[in-house]
Parts: structure tokens; sequence; C-alpha cells
């Protein structure tokens, strides 16, 4: 019977396989924002990590793109209910997330990157300890003589930037920094005009954390723009730390999220639980603060260790 398969040349149906296992042997991952989420270097860096932990397997990587709204819903739908994948990675939750209600209600394997602390039922998910990451980039900026720090944060419900905005107003309540946060959207044209808006204030920080690089990028664009010097003049730290912005005049400061390691582990997690529903997850994750060109002395200003600050 061997020695006829391989005269006929016969290739044994994947899909039939596949169904006799009762697993699709894939991964979903929706880039949200249709064909411009993958302007986002954020979901490239999701893309390339799922892949670098599949490669060498049997498992796929299915990638798709959706609008938000009803062409989404249906997106969901086509890939749960069609049973193409096994698992699907979830990013950038929104508050009231129709997502996560969904594939929750229907009972189908995911990880979310983020997780809505309000939302009735728990789910996996994995994330940044936002807590500590803000807090040392602030603990930076105050030792540097910072006394007034911006956040540029976005106007969209997502549970990321709302958790952002709490802990940089925790951390800077406990060292008695006066803040500002201004909202828009989650791109560098966004960033520009946010960072233009601060520096046309009388009473202007003297230092801004982007949420993103992508309103880092056009932060540091509209600060040179404007005839000033990054760093002396406008001090910027950005969540991220995507190879491009180490290479920008001047290299920013960055609070590096290890995005490939997290989705890596994500795909990990979503594989094992095919086997095991209770299967070990890292739900958050250390940062690192990247100290970069892009954070000085406010000018005129030393270094003030020696300043009082709130305890």
């Amino acid at each position: 019977m061997v020695a006829e398969a391989h005269r006929i040349r016969y290739v044994p149906n994947e899909v039939a396989r596949r169904l006799q296992r009762g697993r699709a042997d894939g991964i979903g991952f929706i880039v949200p924002g249709g064909a411009r989420g993958f302007d986002d270097r954020y979901f490239l860096n999701m893309v390339e990590g799922a892949w670098w932990r599949l490669a060498g397997t049997e498992v796929d990587l299915l990638v798709l793109s959706s609008d938000q709204g009803p062409t989404e819903a249906l997106t969901y739908r086509r890939i749960v209910e069609g049973g193409r994948v096994d698992g699907l990675l979830v990013p950038r939750i929104r508050e009231s997330d129709s997502r996560i209600d969904y594939l929750c209600e229907v009972g189908f394997p995911f990880i979310a990157f983020g997780a809505e602390p309000s939302h009735p039922k728990a789910y996996a998910y994995v994330d940044i300890d936002t807590e500590a990451a803000t807090a040392e980039a602030m603990r930076h900026l105050a030792d540097l003589g910072h006394r007034s720090v911006a956040l540029l944060s976005s106007d969209e419900a997502l549970v990321f930037a709302r958790s952002r905005e709490a802990a940089f107003l925790k951390a800077a309540a406990g060292l008695g920094i006066t803040t500002t946060i201004l909202c828009g959207k989650l791109a560098e044209a966004s960033g520009f005009a946010l960072m233009s808006e601060l520096l046309a204030r009388p009473d202007r920080p003297t230092a801004a954390i982007s949420i993103t690089d992508r309103i880092g990028i056009g932060a540091v664009r509209a600060v040179r723009e404007h005839g000033l010097t990054v760093g002396p003049d406008m001090s910027i730290i950005t969540f991220g730390d995507n190879p491009v912005v180490a290479f920008m005049h001047p290299p920013m400061t960055a609070i590096s999220i290890p995005v490939q390691a997290m989705t890596a582990h994500a795909v990990d997690y979503l594989l094992a639980r095919r086997e095991r529903p209770d299967a070990p997850l890292t739900r958050l994750w250390k940062t690192e603060l990247v100290v970069r060109e892009s954070t000085a002395a406010p000018r005129g200003r030393g270094m003030a260790s020696d300043l009082p600050l709130a305890v």
C-alpha cells in the first residue's frame, strides 16, 4: 500500500487530517483598522512574534484585517464558526468590547492584549505592568528636574489608554508633579497637533509622555518645527520602543514593551490550551526604560535630585 501511494504520488488531504484530529492547526489574528492597521508597527510586531513562535511547526498563522463595526463582527463570526483556527489573538481591547463579548459567549479560545477590569467574565490576557512602567518614567523626569509633565493620549475608547492615563496621574501625584492630558488619534499627525497645542501654552509643561510611538514621533517633529530642541526645551518619552525611535533625531527615550515576546507567549498559551484548559499564563510583563537623548534637564536647570518632591 505504501509503495502504491508513492507510485501515484498520493498526498494526504490536510483538511481531512485536521478534521479527524478535531483541530484547525491555526492561530488567528485580526488586525483592527482595516488596511490602515498595517501602518501600525505595533501590530507588525505582534505578527512577527507569532510567526517566530510558529516557524517550523505545522500550525499556520492566519492574519486578516477588518474595520471596526459590523464588518469586524462578521469577520470574527466567519473565522470562529468556520473552524479555521484553534484560537485568536485579540489586540487593543476597547471599553465595552463586542469582540470579547462574542468570544466569551460562544466559548471560543482567545487571549486578549489588555483587559477590561469591569467585564463580567474573566478571560485570558497579557499586558504590561503599566503602573510600574509609568512610575519609572515619571521618576526619571523628576530626577532631571521636571515639575510639569503632559501625557499625549487617545480619545478613542481604548482600555490601554485609560490605564496609562490612570497610572500617569497616580505617579504624578506621588511626585508632586503638575499634569496635563491631551487626547487625539493614534497617529503621527495627531502627535504633531497635540504637541503644537501644548507648545502654544504660556505655561506649557517641560516634558511629555506619549502613549504610543506614533504619537511620540509626531510630537518630536512638532518640537523641532517650532524651532525648539527636543530634550532641553521639551523632553519626550514614548511607550513602545519600535526600532525607528532609536534612529530619530534625537533618539527617543522609550518605555520598551516586549511585544514580540508577549505574543509568542500568547501563542504558546493558545496551543497548550488545546490539551489543557488551565494552561499556564504570564499575565503582566515588565518593561524597560531605555534612556536616550530625547530627555534632558529643563533648559536653565541642572539635575534636580536636590529639589523637593512629594513623598
